[in-house]
Formats: C-alpha cells, sequence, structure tokens
C-alpha cells in the first residue's frame, strides 16, 4: 500500500494479512491485495468488506480493479467474472455504479435479467441506497466514468512499479 489504508481502522502495514469479513479502508494513495483468486487494486476514497462464505467484495465507496476470479457486489447487484483471466473496474461515486470490463466477460445480476459485459464495454446504473444521485461534475456520466478508468490505469501503474521484483508493498493474504 501508498498512502494511508486501514484494516478494521487499523493502519496497514505492508504485508499486513487481510481475511474474511474485514472492512478495508483506503483513505490515500493506492493499495493492493493479492488473494489466491484475484488481485485487487483500490485508490483513494475506496470502501470495501471481504465477505463472509461467499468470497466476494462488497464495495461501499470509491473504485477497485479486479484481476482475476473475485466478485463484486454493490448494493443489491452481483458482478461476476466470467475467467480467471478477467479483469474488470467497478466505481461507486455520487449515486452512479460505474462497471467496466477490461479483459474478459462479466455477468452483472441482481436487477431483473443478468446481463455479461464483454471486454471494452461498460455499464452504469442508479445507486438506489444513495440520497442524492446528482453527480457534482458538469461531465457526461460516462466521460467522467473513463476519465476515472483512465486515472486508475495510471494508479494502477503506480502500484505495478512500486511491486517489480524486489519492491515489496502489496497487502497479502493467502488465508482468504
Amino acid at each position: 500500500a501508498s498512502g494511508s489504508t486501514l484494516i478494521n481502522g487499523r493502519t496497514a502495514i505492508i504485508g499486513s494479512a487481510v481475511t474474511a469479513g474485514d472492512a478495508v479502508a483506503v483513505q490515500d494513495g493506492q493499495a493492493q491485495l493479492i488473494l489466491p483468486q484475484a488481485t485487487i487494486q483500490a485508490v483513494a476514497h475506496t470502501r470495501f468488506r471481504l465477505e463472509h462464505g461467499r468470497r466476494a467484495i462488497r464495495l461501499s465507496a470509491g473504485m477497485i480493479k479486479i484481476t482475476g476470479r473475485m466478485p463484486v457486489q454493490v448494493m443489491t447487484r452481483s458482478l461476476a467474472p466470467g475467467s480467471s483471466q478477467a479483469v474488470y473496474i467497478v466505481k461507486r461515486a455520487n449515486g452512479i455504479v460505474y462497471v467496466a470490463a477490461l479483459r474478459g466477460s462479466v455477468t452483472l445480476s441482481g436487477a431483473g435479467q443478468p446481463y455479461t459485459l464483454r471486454a471494452s464495454h461498460g455499464v452504469r446504473f442508479a445507486d438506489l441506497q444513495t440520497q442524492n444521485p446528482a453527480g457534482t461534475s458538469g461531465l457526461s456520466p460516462w466521460l467522467t466514468f473513463w476519465l476515472a478508468v483512465a486515472a486508475f490505469i495510471a494508479s494502477w501503474f503506480a502500484v505495478y512499479e512500486a511491486t517489480k521484483p524486489g519492491a515489496s508493498s502489496s497487502i497479502a493474504s493467502p488465508s482468504f
């Protein structure tokens, strides 16, 4: 992790273990969790929990990038990657949830018929749990989303550079 990351309200250090039920809050910078089935990268202002039993991430706020077979829960919706090679981004902000499949496919369920996103495709939907769904930006939601994806990729590159062989700045959890 670079910046300030909390696990269950306590400051995380490099190599901190994360297990089912743990709440993770990336306050600034970015964090990377390496799990047996997936890698999760999160940017500043992101909060999520590793769900018990379901082996899924419940995203409360912010943006995460998933590489591998880790489902994500957002509100009443579920996102399931199509393979262990899948790469996708989920962002929850300003009353809107954005999902982009970067590689492979991701199936969205929980609101009518399941919908499968193919690589290079995205979808957005209203976060009904948010009182004020209006965005704070004058930009269109899709432009805002793709700008956020570009910023996330830039952050990911910084994480990649920090986690090259010889540099150890990841939070690893072999027990999840």
